[in-house]
C-alpha cells in the first residue's frame, strides 16, 4: 500500500522538476541577475512544510551555508543539492539523448535506485499510478498529461486513479494567502494534535463535494469522535483491565460475530483506501469504534465483575482485541494516536488481524486525545480575523 500511495506525490514532483528544467534550459528571462545558477533545480517535496525560500536562501543552499531543511522552517532532513550534470554520474550521455529528451526516465530511475525500489516494479504494468489533484487540474492530469507521456517516448504507464477533490472555504470564504484568510499548516500543528487535523480533514474533507473548514466543527469533531468515541474506548477498556485485573488481560473465547467483523474490515477498509474512497474508509472503522462503545456498555462489565466474572472476563477480552484491530486499521488516517496504542499492545507487522493473548500486561494507560475547550472556537476566529493566524 506504501508503494501505491507514493506514486501520484512523486509524478507531480517530477513533472515540476521538468518545467523548472524547461524554463532554465530556453532561458526564459525570469531571473536578470540570477542567484542560481543555469542548470540548477530547487525542487521541494510536497509535503514539505517550506512555504518558500527567498533569493539568498537558495544562494545559500548551493553554497553550503544551509544544509537542512530545519534551517529554513522544514524537517530535520540533509537537503541534497542535484545539477543537471549530476545525471552523468548514474546514467551515460547518449542514454540522456542529444536534447536530454531521456531525463524524465532517467531521473525516475535514478530516484527509484535511491529509494531500493525496482524501476521496472515502479512504471511496469503490475504497478497503480494514482493521480491526486483538487478539481481545477482535472484537464492535465487527465487530458495533457496523459498526452505528453506517450509523446514523449518514454516507457510511461498511463493513470490507474485519477482522484480529484472538490474545493474547500474556511469559515465560509475562500482561502487566500494574499489576503490572510488561511491557516497556516506550520501553526496549526503546534497548536492541535496532528490526528486531530487529519481525522477531521478526511472525515469532512472535500472528497465528493465542496466542503468548509469551520474551527467549531473542528472543535465538535475532536471531542465527539476521537475523544468521546475511539479514545474513551481505549481508556476505558484498558484502565478497567488495569485497575481491577492487575493489569493483566483476562481470559475469554473471542466473539465469532467480532472475529468475522475484522477480519472482512481489513479487506473492506484496504479496498476503500487503495480506490482512495478515503472518507468512507474511516467512516467505515468508525462505525466499529462506535459498535465497541455499544458492546462494552451492553455487556457491563462494572456490574458483571461481580455478578459473572466469566462474563466480564470474555468481554474485556473481546474489547482488547477490537482496540489491537483499530491501531492497525486507523494507522493510515490517525498514524500517531495508532503508534501508541500498538505501543501499549506491543503489535507489530503489518495490515493483518491482529489478537492480543490472555495475561498480556498492559501499561497504565494514558490519555489518547485530550479535550478541546470550547474557547479555542473564539481564540481561533479572533486570529483569523485579525490577520494574525501564527
Amino acid at each position: 500500500m506504501e508503494k501505491l500511495l507514493m506514486i501520484s506525490g512523486f509524478a507531480t514532483s517530477l513533472i515540476i522538476l521538468l518545467i523548472v528544467i524547461f524554463l532554465f534550459k530556453e532561458g526564459a528571462g525570469l531571473f536578470n541577475s540570477p542567484d542560481v545558477e543555469d542548470g540548477y533545480v530547487i525542487a521541494v517535496n510536497r509535503e514539505n512544510p517550506v512555504s518558500k525560500l527567498s533569493p539568498n536562501d537558495i544562494l545559500n543552499v548551493f553554497d553550503a551555508e544551509i544544509v537542512n531543511w530545519s534551517q529554513v522552517g522544514g524537517r530535520e532532513e540533509d537537503i541534497l543539492v542535484f545539477h543537471l550534470s549530476d545525471l552523468t554520474n548514474y546514467v551515460s550521455e547518449e542514454e540522456l539523448g542529444a536534447d536530454f529528451e531521456n531525463i524524465p526516465q532517467c531521473l525516475s530511475k535514478v530516484v527509484a535506485e535511491a529509494r531500493g525500489e525496482n524501476y521496472a516494479d515502479l512504471w511496469g504494468d503490475d504497478s497503480r499510478h494514482y493521480y491526486v489533484h483538487g478539481k481545477d487540474s482535472i484537464p492535465f492530469h487527465t487530458i495533457i498529461l496523459p498526452s505528453l507521456m506517450p509523446a514523449n517516448g518514454g516507457e510511461w504507464k498511463l493513470p490507474d486513479d485519477i482522484i480529484s477533490s472538490e474545493y474547500l472555504t474556511l469559515e465560509g470564504r475562500k482561502i487566500s494567502t494574499s489576503q490572510n484568510w488561511a491557516i497556516w499548516v506550520k501553526d496549526i500543528i503546534d497548536r492541535y494534535n496532528p490526528d486531530s487535523i487529519r481525522y477531521f480533514m478526511i472525515a469532512n474533507g472535500p472528497e465528493r463535494r465542496d466542503s468548509d473548514f469551520s474551527w467549531r466543527e473542528f472543535v465538535n469533531s475532536h471531542n465527539g469522535e476521537l475523544l468521546g468515541a475511539y479514545g474513551n474506548f481505549v481508556n476505558r477498556t484498558l484502565a478497567f483491565i488495569y485497575k481491577y485485573f492487575d493489569a493483566a488481560v483476562p481470559s475469554g473465547v473471542l466473539d465469532e460475530g467480532i472475529e468475522a467483523k475484522i477480519a472482512e474490515l481489513y479487506t473492506i477498509v484496504g479496498t476503500l483506501i487503495e480506490n482512495g474512497n478515503l472518507k468512507e474508509a474511516i467512516d467505515t472503522v468508525f462505525e466499529f469504534v462506535r459498535f465497541g462503545n455499544k458492546y462494552f456498555d451492553t455487556e457491563k462489565p462494572w456490574e458483571t465483575r461481580q455478578a459473572d466474572i466469566a462474563a466480564c472476563n470474555n468481554t474485556l477480552f473481546n474489547c482488547v482485541q477490537i482496540i489491537a484491530n483499530l491501531a492497525v486499521l486507523l494507522e493510515p488516517f490517525l498514524p500517531f494516536s495508532s503508534e501508541k496504542v500498538k505501543a501499549w499492545l506491543k503489535i507489530d507487522g503489518g495490515w493483518s488481524v491482529k489478537q492480543i493473548a490472555a495475561s498480556f500486561v498492559v501499561p497504565q494507560p494514558d490519555i489518547l486525545f485530550e479535550r478541546l475547550d470550547k474557547s479555542v472556537v473564539d481564540e481561533e476566529l479572533q486570529r483569523l480575523q485579525s490577520g494574525n493566524n501564527s
